[in-house]
Order: C-alpha cells, then structure tokens, then sequence
C-alpha cells in the first residue's frame, strides 16, 4: 500500500509540473503575443512620411484591406490590425476608396482615415457624338480631369486590353474613334488612365460579339468599320440617311472609286472651315480621299453606336452620290448617276444662293432702319 501512495504521489506531482510548464509556456506565448501586438499598433517607420497612393475596392472585407495594407508596407502585421479592428468593432465600418497613407501612421490613423472615407469631388462631363481625339481632350482638360500631356501620354502609350485594339496603330490617332460618345461622371482625381480606360470601356460594352462577327462577315477588320462609322458620323445627322451614307461608301470603295468626303477633308487639316476651297481639297495626307482611293488610315472622329450599326448594316441600293437637299433642312439627295448627282447639286447651290440673298437684303434693311 505504501509503495502505491508513492507511486500515485509521483504521478501528481508529474502531472503538476507538466501544468506549471504549460502555464509557463502559455504566459510566455501570452507576454510574446501581447508585445508583438502592442508593437504591430506602432507606425512601420516614424521618419518616413512618403504619400503611399492605395485603392480599397468596393466590397473589399477586413482580411483584404489588412493584407493590402501590409503589402504595401503600412502596417506591421495583418494579423493584429484585423484583431484590433474586430475588438474595436470598426472593420465592418471601413469605407471604399482612393486612399493617401504613409508609414509614418499608427494603426490607430490609419484605422480612423478608412472609417471616416475620403470625402472625393465627383464631375459629371459630356463627350458630345462626333468629336476627334484632340477635342475630346479640351472637354476632358476643362473638366479638371487631367492635363493635356497627362491626356496624350495616355492616348500614346497607356496600356489597355481590349480586342478592338489590337492592330490599333502608334502615335495619337491610335485611339480614334472608340473614345465613345456619352455624359459621364467620375470622382475628379480618378486620373487620366482611369477616365480614359473608361471611355473605351463603354466602346466596349457597346460593340457585341454580334458586331464582331458581322464585322468578320463584311471581311472588314473593326479598325474599318469604325472608320466607316465616323465618315457617316460627320456626313449626315439625319438618323435614317446614315445606313444609306454607309451604302454609298461601300459602293464607291467596290467601284474603285475616290471616296471624296470633305469632312476627311477637314481631318486632314485639323481645324474645321466652314466651306473648302479648292486648294484645301489639294492638301498632301493620307486622309484627302479626293486624292486617295479607299479608305483614309482610320477614324476621323468618335462616332455613335447608330453611325456604327450603319457601317455595319448599310441599306441595298445602287447610289455613289449625294449632297445637300435644295429645302436646306441638313437632309440629303441621293442619285446613282453623275448626271442627276449634277442636278441635284446645281438645285442646292441655287437654293443656298437665295438664301443668301435674302438674308443680305434683310441686313440692309436692318441697317436702313438703324439709319
């Protein structure tokens, strides 16, 4: 019986200190744990006030914006910056945005900017049917957008995946005509990359895999549909002329002949006339479609998806020309023959001739009056 009361002794006393270590042991991790938080609350480097530029996306959770937080060096440790937020009951609380840190910030700053969110400047703009790169710029730049070097540099050489921009060529004109049309707003200090990548965006989202295919059906590539698209874009505003615009492209570009479209014209000479004379008609680039057969190098504008839905679906008929209707209510007359294209041009210059007559004889009798 003794040598069992020994035995049974020897084992509490085991079983003890096996209790007393792991105490030790827990009090040790315990005091480890709470240092390593105490220190992970600290800023990552007190002498470092650099601006460290960070997006926390729409529906990003606290495990996310603690481990984007880390990664970008602004924190100590994930781990503890989601125990405090969680003890604190504010990780549910953080707002979406475009955020300025430093790691110079405790946890504790840096918990109460994303809290509080970034009260951001929204500017609402309209980009107008029918505008060229350049004059889309000057609506962007006026929006306090962006610069103009900002805007170029983008248009150069900004780096956006999209399918329609694949045999998109350098230099400004590369992304001409997919600036799509359409009122926009944005918070003001999204930057040039972010509005620009917007407005292809919405080019994007427009031009469907239906349109691709009819596209690849035409045996066109969509760098030229878009270019038949701005033509009729700047040729008529009438909605029913544009698919019978595009035909007449089509059946000049099959009968081999120029296209002779001023408002290429106007493209080639970059800022627009009110009428062309016949030296503007003689101008050496590649986008006089009087002097060059077939299409010019690309877009001329940024047209809507109705000029684009023409190009891609032009009405049957046999015409090669057209010009201004003689009643002056920016509609068109259409003929298959040079003859009655003739005609029609000779009735319209005697119409607008009149006019201006008219309106003459009544500025003089505005004068007389003033008299």
């Amino acid at each position: 019986m003794r040598y069992k009361r020994k035995k049974n002794y020897k084992r509490r006393r085991w079983v003890s200190i096996g209790v007393t270590a792991a105490i030790v042991v827990f009090a040790v991790w315990l005091g480890t744990q709470i240092m390593a938080y105490t220190e992970a609350q600290k800023p990552v480097d007190p002498s470092d006030s650099a601006v460290v530029s960070l997006e926390i996306s729409e529906g990003t959770g606290l495990e996310g914006i603690a481990k984007t937080l880390e990664e970008n060096g602004l924190i100590r440790s994930a781990k503890f910056f989601a125990l405090r937020s969680n003890l604190e009951r504010v990780g549910d609380k953080f707002k979406a945005g475009d955020y300025e840190f430093s790691r110079a910030m405790s946890v504790n700053d840096i918990m109460g900017i994303l809290v509080n969110g970034i009260e951001r400047e929204a500017v609402k703009f309209t980009i107008p049917e029918g505008l060229t790169t350049a004059q889309t710029m000057s609506i962007l730049t006026d929006a306090g957008l962006m610069t103009e070097d900002e805007f170029w540099n983008e248009i150069e050489n900004g780096q956006f995946d999209y399918r329609f921009l694949q045999d998109a060529p350098a230099g400004r004109d590369r992304l001409e005509g997919f600036l799509y049309p359409e009122t926009y707003e944005v918070y003001k200090d999204v930057g040039a990359h972010a509005v620009v990548d917007m407005l292809l965006g919405q080019f994007d989202s427009l031009f469907t895999d239906d349109d691709y295919a009819r596209a690849e059906k035409l045996k066109r590539p969509v760098r030229e549909i878009i270019t038949i698209a701005s033509l009729i874009e700047r040729e008529t505003a009438v909605a029913d002329e544009r698919p019978v615009v595009a035909r007449v492209i089509y059946n000049r570009l099959k009968d081999d002949m120029a296209l002779q479209i001023d408002a290429a014209i106007q493209y080639a000479l970059g800022t627009p006339r009110e009428q062309l004379t016949n030296e503007d008609l003689e101008i050496d680039s590649p986008y006089n479609v009087y002097k060059n057969k077939g299409l010019p190098p690309g877009p001329i504008c940024n047209p809507r998806k109705a000029s684009v839905d023409a190009a891609l679906h032009p009405e049957k008929n046999d015409y090669l020309f057209y010009v201004l209707d003689p009643a002056l209510n920016g509609m068109h007359r259409f003929s298959a023959s040079y003859d009655e294209f003739l005609v029609n041009k000779d009735a319209y210059q005697a119409a607008l001739a009149a006019r201006d007559a008219e309106e003459a004889e009544s500025g003089d009798e505005e004068n007389e009056g003033e008299e």
